[in-house]
């Protein structure tokens, strides 16, 4: 057999490829824009071949890969963005006739891969003549380098595991079957290692706690992917404003303001609120749970035996917790009938009823709460002057988690305002305190009281006031004053 139609034909032993009339009843995902596939949303989701019906091999491997690994690493929301994403990789490809047009060359295929990245960012603007002509074909415009890694990072994953799915299985057949060699096909030249160079050797380095140090030949090899690129720094303001919160939730409608306030009353990214489930709140004990396969937001989970489905609880502070069950009963009260576990479902004659994060792409989500918080701002008349003139969207509601904790939650018996960035780590599931320090940066009116108290204690050293005596006084000068604004 040769190698273009092993790959074409491939499907792991025991296992076989449904066909369309398997997936009857189950529509195209609402939304998905694709071209010459079809993504049916079942379980695992599979890819049909738009023109011939016939189904995707190799993708719909990869798709019962990651549907029913034990203890994936990723979530189950995290799974089905990398299904969309590399839905349209595969759309891609086929309009490229990288595959689907007979025997695959692997040069061509190699070239449309690199090429990939270069499609995300720059679309029909690309200087490339057949990346805009593929771009229009596809109604792609292009999006930023942040949201581009992710198309990369789910392209890898797909390119790596199928990859090492078809060496195994082509190693059992041979195995079996001494006396019918298949060759393995070659590996892809984007997936060979890379050597880093002496700066991401050095980055890589000041993240690590090294007890006895070790040769940069340790770090040298790195493993192989699509490259992608570097998001250009953002300077612009991205906490929303403290002052402005409350009017923002007040204004939007019942079920765009639950998912507000999970986001910056309870930390959780857009995608994670997307996929909360009404089983992991109670109502009763005003607790919610939160999936963490990676045990981010709960360190000690890591020690203790696997029982299911990780979870973890999310900690979330007044006045944002009150207002966040009642926001939830508002929305139980116009929230469409459904048996779905999930919270938010969709209220569209074409998919009533059907889970949102499956009913519609994660971009057409990011867009709809953007609306929302746009409208809201702008009903109230919201200045953006530190933002550039452009409106704050709902990542911005979860940067104002970690500035509230870092700011403004007191905690008895502790000598000043605000918990730790390692415990604010925690509380966000962030993977390293760094991207921590990005949102729960200091506010400056209560930085200045804690230099104003430090400042006094140099000037009656060894006299009768402590240093929290002086902070206490720094801090009710500050809530006089905060208060005289208030009156004003």
């Amino acid at each position: 057999m040769r190698k273009s139609n092993l790959i074409e034909s491939f499907t792991p032993s025991g296992s076989s490829v449904g066909t369309r009339k398997e997936a009857e009843g189950q529509p195209p995902k609402a939304g998905s824009g694709l071209k010459n596939v079809i993504l049916i949303r079942c379980d695992p989701p599979r890819l049909y071949e738009a023109a011939t019906g016939e189904p995707v091999a190799p993708f719909n491997a990869y798709s019962r890969i990651i549907h029913r690994m034990p203890r994936s690493k990723r979530s189950e929301n995290a799974n089905y963005q990398y299904i969309g994403h590399n839905a349209f990789l595969v759309d891609y490809l086929y309009e490229a006739k990288a595959l689907g047009a007979g025997e695959i060359d692997p040069k061509a295929l190699s070239e449309t891969l690199q090429s990939y990245f270069k499609l995300l960012t720059e679309a029909a603007g690309s200087d490339d003549y057949l990346i805009r002509v593929i771009a229009t074909r596809l109604g792609r415009s292009p999006i930023t380098i942040a949201s581009a890694n992710k198309y990369k990072a789910a392209a890898n994953d797909f390119l790596r595991k199928y990859s090492a799915l078809l060496r195994d299985s082509l190693s059992k057949v041979n195995l079996l079957n001494p006396e019918e060699k298949v060759e393995l096909p070659a590996e892809l030249i984007e997936l060979e290692p890379r050597a880093r160079n002496r700066s991401e050797i050095s980055k890589m380095r000041s993240n690590l706690m090294e007890f006895k140090p070790k040769p940069d030949e340790m770090f040298r090899q790195a493993i192989g992917g699509l490259q992608g690129g570097k998001a250009p720094t953002d300077t612009k303001r991205k906490d929303f404003p403290s002052d402005q919160i409350l009017d923002l939730l007040k204004s939007l409608p019942p079920l765009e303001r639950t998912v507000a306030l999970l986001q910056c009353g309870g930390s959780l990214r857009q995608s994670e609120a997307w996929a909360m489930k009404i089983s992991d709140i109670k109502v009763s004990e005003r607790t919610l749970l939160v999936a963490d396969p990676n045990n981010r937001r709960d360190p000690s989970a890591k020690e203790l035996p696997y029982k299911g489905r990780a979870t973890a609880h999310i900690y979330m502070f007044e006045p944002f917790k009150k207002m966040f069950f009642e926001s939830l009963a508002e929305y139980k009260i116009e929230r469409p009938t459904s048996d779905s576990d999930f919270l938010f479902v969709s209220d569209s004659p074409n998919s009533y009823g059907a889970p949102l994060l499956e009913a519609l792409e994660a971009n057409s989500l990011n867009r709809r709460l953007n609306r929302a918080l746009l409208k809201a701002q702008t009903e109230n008349k919201m200045a953006f002057t530190e933002r550039g003139g452009k409106p704050y969207t709902s990542h911005s509601l979860r940067h104002f988690y970690g500035y509230w904790a870092r700011n403004f939650v007191y905690i008895p018996g502790r000598p000043s305002i605000g918990l730790t960035l390692a415990e604010i780590q925690v509380l966000m599931g962030h993977a390293n305190i760094t991207a921590t320090m990005i949102y729960a940066k200091l506010d400056q009116e209560i930085m200045m009281a804690e230099i104003d108290a430090s400042e006094k204690i140099k000037l009656i050293w060894n006299k009768t006031k402590s240093i929290d005596s002086l902070r206490a006084d720094s801090y009710e000068a500050l809530a006089r004053d905060l208060r005289r604004r208030l009156a004003a």
